[in-house]
């Protein structure tokens, strides 16, 4: 059974500071200081193997240096904009001479104060047979519920039966690209009034012989005044290249 990838965000107390850029590329240094709630701020991770898969990341044309090991976290606030594109390289190396590559998932990770959704997380092992992939996402739209306490979340699981490759779209704008598991608060991408959340799947990998149909694969819940409803969910069969999207209509109040 393929491993499923989480990430988790700590305290954010000493995750965010200013942008150094140099020749070599966007550095970011932390600081102590945490954002308000209204305001985002934004980190990118990735895990120490990629020193054994080497990978360059960069965001919107600048690098971002990763690469000095144990989970390092950098702030890349300044360098996001109202459209965004990420873009990584990587040079595989295999693990025992079986083809297979070292785990290198890499993550940005969108912050509210103490609240964190995921708005891109990859990993290249899951693409032996590629050395590039670019993702573009918007920033959260203007009178957003970001900071509001009722709770949108859209859950996206089984990627050891595929893996899968999500893309999480509201109101027609991309906000998220999700390859594996991983938990997306809407909350960011959401307006008051009525909402189309559309949550699009491709199959990148697996058998083919499990029929996820009767799984919930992806769910959609909200929470309001403490009580939880789930608003969507479906599963469907892992054939490698296929590909769907299902829609709800979710109203804020």
């Amino acid at each position: 059974m393929r491993r499923s990838h989480r990430f988790r965000i700590p305290a954010l107390a000493g995750l965010l500071g200013a942008l150094a850029a140099g020749p070599a590329g966007a550095q970011v240094e932390e600081s102590s200081t945490g954002p308000t709630c209204g305001r985002p701020q934004y980190v990118a991770q990735i895990d120490p193997n990629a020193r054994r898969t080497t990978m360059t990341v960069s965001l919107n044309g600048r690098a971002i240096d990763l690469t000095d090991g144990s989970r390092v976290k950098r702030s890349v606030t300044p360098l996001m904009t109202a459209e965004n594109r990420v873009q990584i390289r990587w040079t595989p190396i295999s693990v025992g001479g079986n083809g297979k590559m070292y785990d290198t998932p890499t993550v940005i990770q969108m912050l509210h104060g103490s609240r964190a959704t995921t708005v891109f997380q990859f990993d290249p092992s899951d693409y032996p047979n590629r050395r590039e992939i670019a993702v573009k996402f918007k920033a959260p739209p203007a009178g957003n519920i970001a900071c509001a306490p009722d709770a949108y979340l859209a859950k996206l699981d089984y990627s050891h039966e595929g893996p899968f490759e999500w893309t999480v779209a509201v109101n027609g704008s991309y906000h998220a690209y999700i390859l594996g598991n991983a938990t997306v608060d809407l909350r960011p991408f959401l307006v008051k009034g009525k909402n189309t959340v559309t949550l699009s799947w491709r199959v990148i990998g697996g058998s083919g012989k499990r029929n996820l149909g009767d799984r919930k694969v992806a769910q959609i819940t909200s929470t309001v005044n403490g009580n939880t409803k789930s608003l969507l969910s479906f599963g469907f069969k892992n054939v490698v290249g296929s590909k769907g999207s299902r829609s709800v209509t979710i109203t804020v109040p």
